[in-house]
């Protein structure tokens, strides 16, 4: 990765609204490179802040019957005993008195020693409904891309949405559907589908928090966020899906659902509205 190519990375991620981190692995040490400002409001520490303490202590904060589930995914990920990292915990916050339920999602970039962590704050109803043994099982995320199932996708974006409104902003729903999928499978194989799969999911969460988008079936994705600036955003993530997966992917299709009503209606029903332009005529784009 060339300097210049590496510092445009780094501000890319300082600038994001979700809340990522990228960390370098050396020497059995872990060192913050980069947090996101949607990671720096998380956690109401400035960047310079946030680095210091994650290099101190990288689960500060942490539950202590989560801490030998915590060590042992992260031990396991960074001798590259798995392709990926996930792990589901309670952590208390700078300034907070209660715990909060985490879930931490990574991999390794390509030729590197670092690696990029998605942190997603879940439901906190989910607190009381999870054991720790719960919590290491993946019954609310899709085994393949990580990220939220249907039914918790449903709550996740409920919740959100009012969270939106209340503080003054006008929340959208959007579908993603990556046409001619099923044929991509028959010519490529599955193996490479789920590739494909695995790699906008990626793109989706570097765009959005990853309690902010969701995976149900087939080829069938789903974010929701805030109104401001979404045209202009659309256009990057369907920029960068062009680039994903070494250049082998498929045009994208978005639905986008922003009724003023929203917040009102039921979220299964909203999600039925974003999708049904996007398997018909919405915002598209071929990769060449």
């Amino acid at each position: 990765m060339k300097k210049r190519a590496k510092q445009a990375e780094l501000a890319k991620i300082a600038q994001s609204e979700a809340p990522i981190a990228l960390y370098q692995s050396k020497s059995k040490q872990i060192k913050a490179i980069a947090v996101s400002k949607g990671l720096c409001e998380l956690y109401g520490l400035p960047a310079a802040e946030l680095k210091q303490l994650l290099e101190q202590d990288l689960f500060a904060g942490l539950h202590p019957d989560d801490q030998p589930g915590v060590q042992a995914d992260l031990t396991s990920f960074t001798n590259r005993d798995s392709s990926g990292y996930q792990s589901i915990y309670r952590i208390k916050l700078p300034g907070q008195e209660d715990y909060v339920l985490f879930q931490a999602q990574g991999k390794f970039l390509e030729d590197t020693d670092c690696f990029l962590v998605w942190y997603t704050e879940m439901s906190t109803s989910r607190l009381q409904d999870l054991t720790t043994a719960d919590r290491r099982t993946k019954h609310l995320l899709d085994d393949l891309t990580g990220l939220p199932k249907a039914v918790y996708f449903y709550e996740l974006a409920e919740l959100g949405c009012r969270k939106l409104f209340k503080a003054g902003k006008q929340p959208v729903v959007l579908a993603f559907n990556l046409i001619g999928f099923s044929h991509f499978n028959h010519r490529y194989s599955y193996i490479e589908g789920n590739r494909l799969l695995v790699a906008f999911a990626d793109l989706l969460k570097r765009h959005f928090s990853g309690d902010a988008c969701g995976y149900f079936t087939k080829d069938n994705f789903y974010a929701y966020t805030a109104h401001d600036h979404l045209e202009e955003r659309l256009k990057d993530i369907l920029k960068e899906s062009r680039q994903i997966n070494e250049g082998r992917n498929l045009a994208i299709r978005i639905g986008v659902y922003d009724a003023g009503s929203l917040v009102y209606e039921d979220i299964k029903k909203v999600c039925e509205y974003a999708w049904w332009p996007a398997i018909t005529t919405a915002r598209t784009l071929r990769p060449t």
